[in-house]
């Protein structure tokens, strides 16, 4: 059961846009880490299983290196967020997950 006390403040903290995007950049740079270690874990398993059923393995070499780019550029942003949270604005954390 909800209280009526409590249903003000959280109410406002969700209307605040400001507060909704730090909230879900501190999900997404939360998760980062274990979402970026098994992209690429599950990357690198595809790669060696797909190889020897393709018949150009030249394009499944292309996506195993943007992938493994990717998920490198994420875990970099992570490290980056974690060492020095207030070098860039909560957007631009944002942005720069979103690009890569």
């Amino acid at each position: 059961m909800m209280q009526k006390g409590n249903t003000g403040s959280s109410d406002q903290m969700l209307i605040n846009p400001s507060f909704v995007i730090r909230e879900q950049v501190r999900l997404l740079y939360m998760q980062a880490p274990v979402s970026n270690i098994v992209t690429i874990i599950v990357s690198v398993l595809y790669y060696f299983l797909l190889e020897p059923r393709v018949a150009d393995p030249g394009f499944l070499f292309y996506w195993l290196l943007i992938m493994l780019l990717t998920a490198s550029y994420r875990l970099f942003l992570w490290y980056s967020l974690k060492s020095r949270p207030e070098s860039k604005p909560v957007s631009s954390w944002l942005s720069l997950y979103l690009v890569g």
